[in-house]
Parts: C-alpha cells; sequence; structure tokens
C-alpha cells in the first residue's frame, strides 16, 4: 500500500516480520514545457565561476528568457534573442533566429567566456565583467524566467520544451536539474545532487 510524507509517496511492504518503508522515485521526463507564466526557482545563486548547460526546444520568441537572476548592471542570463548576461556584459552573437532549424532543439552553454549555441562560440561583445555572486534567496536562478529582486520578471519569460539542466561551478558538476513527475503526479524537476523536487512558482502551467 501507498503511504505519503511531506511530498514524497513511500512504499509500504513486510519483510519477514519488520515492517519496511521505501521512497518512490521520480518518473523522469525527456522534458517539460513552460507556458509563458510558468517559473522555478533553481535555489541555486550563481558566481562568476558558474556555467550553465541547458536544451531547450523554443516555440515562441516573447520574452525568450530560458533562466536568469540579476538586477541593474549585474545579470547572469540567457536569451535566445542574442541577449545573454554576464556582469555587465552581454553577447549579441548567438541568436537563434540566425541558426539553422529555428525553434527546432536547441543547446546552449554559458560561462564566463561567452555563449556556446549548438556547438558554436561567440565571445561577449566585450570583455565581461565579473557577475557578483549575492548568497541571498533574491539571488538565485528562476528556471524559465529571470529573477529580478526575488520576483519573476513580467518581460522576460519561456515558452517551450525544457531539458536537463546543468550547472557547474569552477568546472564541477554541482547541479543536474531533470524534469519529471513527482510521486504524486506533479510535473516539476528534480535534482540529484540535493534530491530535491523543484516546482513551479508561476501563476502557469508547468506540463
Amino acid at each position: 500500500s501507498n503511504l505519503y510524507f511531506n511530498d514524497k509517496r513511500i512504499s509500504r511492504a513486510y519483510m519477514g516480520s519488520k515492517l519496511v518503508y521505501k521512497e518512490r522515485e521520480p518518473i523522469f521526463l525527456d522534458y517539460i514545457e513552460f507556458d509563458g507564466n510558468s517559473y522555478i526557482d533553481s535555489e541555486y545563486c550563481p558566481s562568476s565561476e558558474t556555467a550553465v548547460e541547458v536544451t531547450i526546444e523554443p516555440n515562441s520568441e516573447v520574452g525568450i528568457c530560458v533562466l536568469g537572476v540579476g538586477t541593474s548592471n549585474n545579470k547572469f542570463s540567457s536569451y535566445l534573442t542574442g541577449y545573454y548576461r554576464f556582469g555587465d556584459t552581454y553577447n549579441s552573437g548567438a541568436d537563434i533566429s540566425d541558426v539553422q532549424g529555428g525553434y527546432k532543439r536547441q543547446t546552449i552553454y554559458q560561462d564566463k567566456t561567452g555563449v556556446t549555441l549548438n556547438g558554436v562560440h561567440s565571445p561577449y561583445v566585450a570583455e565581461p565583467t565579473a557577475f557578483t555572486a549575492v548568497e541571498h534567496p533574491s539571488y538565485s536562478i528562476y528556471i524559465g524566467s529571470r529573477n529580478d529582486n526575488g520576483n519573476p520578471s513580467t518581460l522576460a519569460k519561456y515558452i517551450g520544451r525544457m531539458y536537463d539542466i546543468y550547472v557547474y561551478e569552477n568546472g564541477t558538476l554541482v547541479r543536474h536539474y531533470k524534469p519529471c513527475i513527482n510521486p504524486v503526479g506533479v510535473v516539476c524537476m528534480y535534482d540529484t545532487f540535493t534530491k530535491k523536487y523543484y516546482y513551479n512558482k508561476g501563476t502557469g502551467k508547468l506540463t
């Protein structure tokens, strides 16, 4: 039979005379879909040594902020209209409108040196200033939007499919967010490092 603890479903079974509880695993998906009004707080605050790799399949150019955080001239964000922010510098060389295939599946890798879109690297248009890490919840990366002082940007949104997300720090993988369905049927993402589920915080739906 099934029992629930927090948001996790556990199985109850007997091994001999001993009652054993086993947590159910998430059902991993290839991708989840954002509707432009949905976003996830990764709870990860980037630094000047942070790199992010994400595969997406957008179906709209509106907003099209895949993920991001920051205010004023201190931003770490990935747009797909040639506007990738790192500190006070942006990149205008990697734009999906210039990529053969348009809104088909795309892979972005962004770090302090620039942006690699589908294997083609584009440096920032100027020498990047260092992104200043701020260990505060207001500066965690939002997935599917940009975190502006603890709130999702009203302009920076994402509509489309989102696949696995990898976060590196000094070249070491520190987060791996995987699309999934949790044991009680909620579409979300699961990080294999923190062993946590990360849920939609927006007014829209993840599907």
